[in-house]
């Protein structure tokens, strides 16, 4: 039963079922062993190309990036690094998740990867009407009060103190799953 629950859903998802009828999977190869040198690069002292030059002479500081976007890219960078495949290409998002301390205002921001979204079902309509997939998108996307108990510990202030936390999606798969 679950099986063909599955099945009819991807075989439903034509750019998948396109992707396996034409076979395009036997194109494409998969990453073999790095060699011990790639493992240590850019690692200084680990005779990778951490150093420029020699002589004593320092690297260059790691540049971080500044705005959120720049951070989201970085994080989405890395994960293709390790998981990149037909599957991510269509059914991967990222979403981003804002907590601020409500003490001192510290605002902390994550990015994560999502395959699929459980989206919450509000008990009535905020149009007044039937509930919607908008409605349901703006309830996940809600800003949510956590007290003291339920809050993470502060960065900034190091204490568990009331936050808010806020979710938005920073990036949407091509094929979003519900």
């Amino acid at each position: 039963c679950f099986m063909n629950a599955v099945l009819q859903c991807l075989s439903s998802t034509k750019p998948l079922r396109d992707y396996c009828l034409r076979r395009d999977f036997q194109q494409e190869q998969p990453p073999g062993p790095r060699a011990p040198q790639e493992l240590t690069e850019g690692v200084p002292g680990a005779g990778g190309s951490g150093v420029v030059g020699g002589g004593g002479r320092s690297p260059d500081p790691p540049t971080f990036p500044r705005s959120d976007d720049e951070r989201a890219n970085q994080m989405w960078k890395r994960y293709l690094e390790r998981e990149d495949s037909k599957i991510v290409d269509l059914f991967v998002g990222q979403l981003k998740s804002c907590l601020k301390c409500q003490a001192c205002g510290y605002r902390s921001t994550t990015f994560e990867v999502f395959c699929d979204l459980s989206l919450p079902i509000p008990k009535k309509s905020f149009a007044g009407g039937k509930v919607s997939l908008h409605d349901c998108f703006s309830l996940f996307t809600k800003e949510e009060e956590l007290d003291s108990e339920n809050a993470p510990v502060c960065d900034k202030c190091r204490q568990r103190t009331r936050s808010t936390k806020k979710l938005t999606i920073q990036r949407f798969p091509r094929i979003l799953v519900l």
